[in-house]
């Protein structure tokens, strides 16, 4: 995929959607976060640790247990949500996301990413309504 491609179409969504926030892994993406910041992009790092993959792959599981998620119609993310994996470790679980030959379930995982970030906000706001506006800012998880 090129840069500059996801370069603008992350300034296309906002200048549309005056995001709160973008999020990316740092060991995947630290140029094209520093260019955006630069462009004026929130861009909030998701580190792959052991606690940010098990802290997604909770939340992940709650969200699809207690029915919270209503999926669009988008076959490749279908496609990678179905071959994720979570895997039962002695900490925990956390989420393992295979390489195959449609790439490294890449819309999955970023759909693990901002799942667990979106339920972390909502419990938030469950627990302080007084928290909710009309532009929430980008909230660092709880594994930072």
């Amino acid at each position: 995929m090129n840069l500059a491609d996801i370069e603008a179409a992350v300034l296309d969504t906002q200048r549309r959607y005056n995001l709160a926030g973008v999020y990316y892994d740092p060991h995947q993406a630290a140029y094209l976060a520093q260019r955006l910041r630069e462009r004026g992009v929130n861009m909030v790092p998701v580190p792959f640790t052991t606690k940010a993959l098990v802290f997604m792959a909770e939340r992940l599981l709650r969200s699809f247990r207690n029915r919270m998620i209503d999926l669009y119609p988008h076959d490749d993310l279908l496609r990678d949500l179905g071959k994720l994996n979570i895997v039962e470790k002695k900490y925990g679980v956390r989420i393992d996301a295979p390489n195959d030959a449609d790439g490294h379930c890449d819309l999955g995982t970023a759909f693990a990413i901002v799942n667990g970030i979106a339920i972390e906000y909502l419990d938030e706001l469950h627990e302080n309504p007084s928290l909710q506006t009309n532009q929430p800012a980008a909230p660092e998880p709880a594994y930072f």
